[in-house]
């Protein structure tokens, strides 16, 4: 029992950080290519906001075609799970919903969005223990 709360503890941190990274590699690697290569100016201004954008659309569409249950923060969806709805939200901890959350948090915070941690963070260890 200890070895499986243990786990359910380091499972979605580890996710976390590795998702955490990525996105602070992401915005890096922006930044290089769009400031430092592009000689800033205005060639880098206008690579940065269409990176961006690209970035956030593809973000939008990872929701849309994997799983439109990914939206949001999902701390609602848990909060309803927990009263006894599961058998409606039980898309929202599905594998294409941990999958879609994942990347389009990857790319909704790579790409700009002033987007929290928190309710996504909540979500992602929710679907991984239902697991």
């Amino acid at each position: 029992m200890m070895a499986f709360l243990v786990l359910l503890g380091v499972l979605p941190a580890s996710l976390i950080f590795v998702v955490d990274l990525s996105v602070h590699s992401l915005s890096e690697l922006r930044e290089e290519v769009c400031i430092a290569r592009a000689g800033g100016g205005m060639l880098g201004l206008v690579l940065y906001v269409v990176s961006g954008v690209a970035l956030c659309v593809l973000s939008t569409l990872y929701c849309y075609l994997w799983s439109p249950e990914a939206e949001g923060s999902g701390i609602p969806q848990m909060k309803a799970v927990m009263s006894g709805f599961y058998d409606k939200l039980k898309p929202a901890l599905s594998v294409w919903t941990l999958a879609a959350k994942c990347l389009g948090l990857l790319c909704a915070i790579g790409g700009g969005l002033p987007v929290g941690w928190e309710g996504p963070n909540v979500h992602i260890a929710c679907i991984i223990a239902h697991h």
